[in-house]
């Protein structure tokens, strides 16, 4: 026989409650809270300076490397991000990217002593590529500004990948007598602790979809869990750029 439109009704009811839909205050379903964010930002990679170093080499020369002094141009970072929420106004981004910077000039003071005779002058690089990839997780907060405006606030660490490359080397002895001489190519790479800050500007621009601004700050420590006797550069990173999120 036929169900009556009461019945149906109880019904659908039922269903309702057996299977509840969360919804916002328009009655609409809301999304579950993860998001995507990808960024592309200005990397401003600050002066390198690293500690003065003594050791020997394969010949059993002893080599002394001090005075580093390491200047980047600015350059460009790309980094994309999985958020997901943790509690109201509160969510976890695990990020990861990359960023690199053309290397300006490179100078330190190189002394090698070889049976008691000692040469020294100073080691120039003038060209090289450093390029940083970070594996992170970030806390975040956000405020809401107005309707279609959001601030957010964040912080984390993890671990960075860094990849350096140098060319058109020369060293110049300290004695004026000699010629200076070319030096070779090379590059090296580290793992090292990274932590990260900063903020962000962000604008409702459709449903689930937001542009925004972010501006942060980013360092890494100097022990290189690669080779701990090589010893990682304590990089500074500042950022400035724009992002676009979607929540699914």
């Amino acid at each position: 026989g036929s169900v009556g439109a009461d019945t149906y009704d109880l019904l659908q009811d039922d269903a309702s409650a057996v299977v509840p839909l969360e919804t916002d205050s328009n009655g609409n379903a809301k999304e579950c809270g993860l998001y995507l964010r990808i960024g592309a930002s200005v990397n401003f990679l600050m002066d390198v300076k690293r500690e003065d170093k003594c050791g020997e080499n394969r010949f059993g020369d002893v080599v002394c490397l001090t005075n580093v002094d390491m200047k980047f141009d600015p350059g460009l970072e790309f980094n994309i991000a999985l958020g997901i929420p943790l509690a109201e106004r509160w969510s976890i981004e695990l990020m990861t990217g990359i960023s690199m910077n053309r290397l300006k000039k490179s100078t330190a003071d190189l002394s090698q002593t070889r049976g008691g005779v000692t040469v020294s002058g100073v080691s120039i690089f003038n060209d090289g590529t450093l390029y940083q990839v970070p594996i992170v997780a970030n806390l975040r907060y956000e405020f809401d500004l107005t309707e279609t405006l959001g601030l957010g606030l964040y912080a984390g660490g993890g671990m960075q990948y860094s990849y350096y490359e140098f060319s058109d080397g020369v060293f110049v002895f300290a004695d004026p007598n000699r010629p200076t001489v070319s030096q070779p190519d090379g590059s090296y790479y580290s793992w090292t602790l990274r932590y990260q800050f900063g903020i962000d500007l962000s604008w409702n621009v459709a449903t689930n979809t937001t542009l925004g601004l972010r501006v942060g700050y980013s360092g890494t420590g100097d022990r290189d869990y690669a080779d701990s006797d090589q010893g990682g550069e304590p990089y500074r990173n500042a950022t400035i750029g724009a992002t676009f999120s979607y929540t699914f």
